[in-house]
This record gives structure tokens, C-alpha cells and sequence, in this order.
């Protein structure tokens, strides 16, 4: 995309822009840069395939221990929902598994542990049992009650139902999550093999917040969850999620607009003999076994439902959240208030998302070194935003493109080809005079409408206050 005029304001830069294009890999934790410009370098693909992913799963090791309160009356999780766009042959299976070796040892001690409390378990069931058949067959004193499931932790669930990864929340108030090499066949089966698809689809919508849930069914009763807490992570072929990201329901109720979107470029295929990062990968591993191992404190006596330590900014960090937030909100009614606008429903998103990777970052940030403070510093508050307008602007970009593979409603599309190929080969705007000359279009009132009808479609933006100086979306130099 060209430069921005000096002098001159993108109405649209907060969704749009070059910088969103390349990943901001500078914008990570040095412990976790380390380690994916490594496996970047030793699979040959792009940091994309690992980034968003070691976020994902560290947001599943901080669980309900931490949140984000951006004022007194708003608070966050950290809670992550990321894809990765990627085709069949672009080594996915090997990037996942590199991302899950961060925490496979962890896992292996998890489960371990489970199968403890389980044998525990079963040895009070029998002894429960017993006592309550002697009792009804001799007499004596009454057995006082059956011994409770043990509560289990599951740091990754692979294929569940709603029903089932509800029965795993109500016994782990530290929240769970779905990771998959390949997240579609998880995305459009969960509601597919339910007995409630309604049921199903608020029960995730809801996940993504990780307030309390109560799950009634028939025959069953009530299932009490007191965090619905869920992360999800995974790839999946571009041209099949075009499939999630064109489904009116699926837009309307925000379930696709919680996913933070990456689409690296196309890119060669090559080896490498880069010998492992491992001790980047020891550090890592460690501060996820640390994060998962926090004790938090309990609001009830049954320790059901744990005490969310909130991250807070430092005074200069929340005046600089003020302000961005004050922006966000010019933007907001100037350009989709009242619009119809098709990206409105991730715009919405966009805050509390970033809001999220800010309070990610600072607590990776904080567990291995890279900063001493309990409070959001202006270096977590630039990682996170420079994250946050990455994905922003990849997911505007999968949204325009599913929507021209799908419906294939560009208006005036011979002209629009001709504008873009213009921009393409002069590397500037089309002005509205431009396109008069061009005979793009008959005159300039013609001319100015159609511009802005491309930009009320989203396939555009205007890059100075006059509106006629146009841009194509995805144009790149």
C-alpha cells in the first residue's frame, strides 16, 4: 500500500495499514522471539505459524489466575481465539507440535496427577459402597455420603462435546482449552453432533468471556460451571474457513469475529539444519509449568470458584489506553455508526481482544525477566497493540477476500479491476480526476459515487479528508 500522504489522514488506518501486513515478531516476549524466529528459521515458515499459537497456549496456562481491568467497570480475561490460515502442504503438523512442546511435559505431569486423584477416587467409591451395604443389610451407622469426583485438570482438549467439556469445567475453575493442528472439523462440529445446538452455541459464545454458566439438560439436571473458561487455537485451510467467516449466523452472534485471524503470505518451500533452541524451550516450558502450578485464593469454601488476580496499567500507561480508547471511538462513529458496515462486528471485538494480548504479553513478560513491575508498562502496552493491529488488519483482509471468493458482488467490477491495476503500476491513489480522464467513469459526480460506494462495500478506503484519493483493499507495492 503506498505511503500516507503527509498531512493527510486514513480515516481507515486503524484497519488498514502496511505495518499490519508484516508480523511484528519485535512484539513479543524475547523468550518467546527467540524461540519462533528459531523454528521459523529451522521449518521455513513464516513466525505466524507459532506466534499467535504460544500466546494461545500461555492464555491456557494463566487460566482464571489473571485478568486485565482497563477501569472500574471493565474487566477482561485472558482468554485467546486464534486460527491460522494456512494450505494443505505448508507443514502445519510440525509447527503445532513444535508450539505443544512448550507444554507437553507439563501435560504429561497433568495427566499423571489425574490418574492419582482418580485411583484415590475409586478406592472411596468401593469403600462407600461397602459401608453402605453393610448398613442396609446390618444395620449401624449410616455411611455419610458419596465421595466427590475428583477435580481434575485438562490443559488441552482435542474432540469434545459441549456436553463434555462442560462436565470438565465444573470440576476445574481454571478453565480448559481446544487446541487442533486442524480447528475446522472442532468449529463445525460442535454443534453438529449436540442435542441442543442452541444450547451448544451459547455455551461457547459464553466460554469466550469466562463468567460463570449453568448447563440444564434433560434427564441430566443442572451442570454448575462456575468459569466457562475457553481457549482455542488451531490451523485450517484458508478456502475452508472463508466458510465460517461468510455465515450470517455465524457474523450475527459473534462467534467468528472472537477469532483473532492470521493469513501469512504464500511462501517457498525450504529446509534448514538450524540445530533446536532448547534453551529458549526449557525457559518457556518452565514458565508455563510455573503459570499453571499458581494456587489462586477462593471466594467460597469449596474452592469452586477462584479469585482472578486483575493486571492494571501504571498511571502513564492507562492515560496513553485513555487516549487510544478515545480514538477508537472517533473512528467508531465517524466510520461505522450507522453504516451497516460489514467488518462492524470485529471492529466491536477489537478493544477487548487487544486489551487481552496487552495483559498476555506483560505476564510472559513478567515471568521471564523481561520487566520487574506487577503493573502494565508502555512496553506491554505496545507489544500487545502492535499484536492486536496485526491480526486486526489480517482479519479484515481474510473477511474482504472470503467475501469476493464467496459472493462475488463487486460493483463495477471491470472498473474496479482497472483502478487497482492503476494503483498497482503508478504506486498512488486513484484520484477522482484520474479516473474521469480514464474514462473509468462518465463524469466526476459518477466517479466520486462509485468511490464511495466501493468504500460502503469495504473494498477500499480514502487515504486524504476530501474523499478522492482512493486505495483497493489488499493492494500491496
Amino acid at each position: 500500500m503506498p505511503e500516507k500522504i503527509a498531512g493527510q489522514r486514513q480515516p481507515s488506518v486503524l484497519i488498514i495499514s502496511s505495518a499490519s501486513d508484516e508480523f511484528p515478531s519485535d512484539s513479543l516476549p524475547s523468550v518467546v522471539q527467540k524461540y519462533v524466529v528459531n523454528k521459523s528459521e529451522q521449518l521455513g515458515v513464516p513466525f505466524e505459524f507459532f506466534a499467535g499459537g504460544i500466546l494461545a497456549i500461555f492464555a491456557g496456562a494463566i487460566g482464571t489466575a489473571y485478568g486485565i481491568k482497563l477501569n472500574n467497570s471493565w474487566t477482561e480475561p485472558l482468554i485467546m481465539w486464534h486460527v491460522v490460515l494456512a494450505e494443505t502442504g505448508s507443514r502445519k503438523t510440525p509447527c503445532f507440535k513444535a508450539v505443544w512442546d512448550i507444554a507437553r511435559k507439563k501435560e504429561g505431569e497433568v495427566n499423571e496427577h489425574n490418574k492419582v486423584l482418580e485411583k484415590i477416587f475409586q478406592k472411596q467409591k468401593l469403600k462407600y459402597e461397602a459401608e453402605l451395604a453393610q448398613y442396609k443389610g446390618k444395620g449401624g451407622k449410616e455411611p455419610d455420603g458419596p465421595p466427590d469426583p475428583p477435580k481434575k485438570r485438562f490443559l488441552k482438549v482435542s474432540d469434545a462435546t459441549y456436553e463434555s467439556l462442560g462436565h470438565i469445567l465444573s470440576a476445574n475453575s481454571c478453565g480448559t482449552s481446544v487446541f487442533r493442528a486442524e480447528i475446522l472439523g472442532w468449529i463445525e462440529g460442535s454443534s453438529q453432533y449436540s442435542k441442543n445446538k442452541n444450547g451448544s452455541r451459547t455455551f461457547y459464545l459464553e466460554s469466550y468471556d469466562g463468567d460463570s454458566y449453568t448447563m440444564t439438560r434433560v434427564g441430566s439436571g443442572e451442570t454448575y460451571i462456575p468459569r466457562n473458561h475457553l481457549n482455542i487455537w488451531g490451523f485450517s485451510q484458508t478456502k475452508n474457513f472463508y466458510r465460517i467467516l461468510n455465515k450470517e449466523g455465524n457474523v450475527d452472534d459473534g462467534f467468528a469475529p472472537r477469532f483473532l485471524i492470521s493469513s501469512p503470505d504464500p511462501f517457498p518451500v525450504s529446509s534448514s539444519s538450524v540445530a533446536d533452541d532448547t534453551n529458549s524451550l526449557k525457559i518457556l516450558q518452565s514458565i508455563y509449568s510455573d503459570l499453571v502450578d499458581i494456587k489462586p485464593d477462593y471466594h467460597d469454601n469449596n474452592k469452586s470458584n477462584p479469585i482472578t488476580q486483575y493486571l492494571r496499567f501504571n498511571s502513564r500507561t492507562q492515560e496513553r489506553w485513555d487516549n487510544w480508547h478515545k480514538k477508537y471511538e472517533t473512528v467508531t462513529n465517524k466510520h461505522f455508526v450507522g453504516k451497516n458496515h460489514f467488518f462492524m462486528p470485529w471492529w466491536n471485538k477489537y478493544p477487548g481482544q487487544l486489551a487481552r494480548l496487552i495483559g498476555i504479553v506483560h505476564v510472559i513478560r513478567m515471568r521471564c525477566g523481561d520487566t520487574k513491575s506487577s503493573q502494565i508498562d508502555g512496553d506491554s502496552f505496545e507489544m500487545g497493540t502492535a499484536l492486536g493491529k496485526h491480526f486486526l488488519g489480517k482479519a479484515f483482509k481474510a473477511v474482504m477476500h472470503g467475501r469476493e471468493k464467496t459472493n462475488g458482488n463487486i460493483p463495477f467490477q471491470k472498473e474496479y479491476n482497472k483502478v487497482a491495476k492503476w494503483v498497482k503500476n503508478n504506486k498512488s491513489p486513484m484520484s477522482i480526476r484520474t479516473m474521469t480522464i480514464n474514462k473509468c467513469f462518465h463524469n466526476k459526480e459518477g466517479a466520486q459515487k462509485v468511490l464511495e460506494l466501493w468504500v460502503d462495500h469495504g473494498l477500499g478506503i480514502f487515504v486524504n479528508e476530501e474523499k478522492n484519493l482512493f486505495v483497493p483493499v489488499g493492494f500491496k507495492e
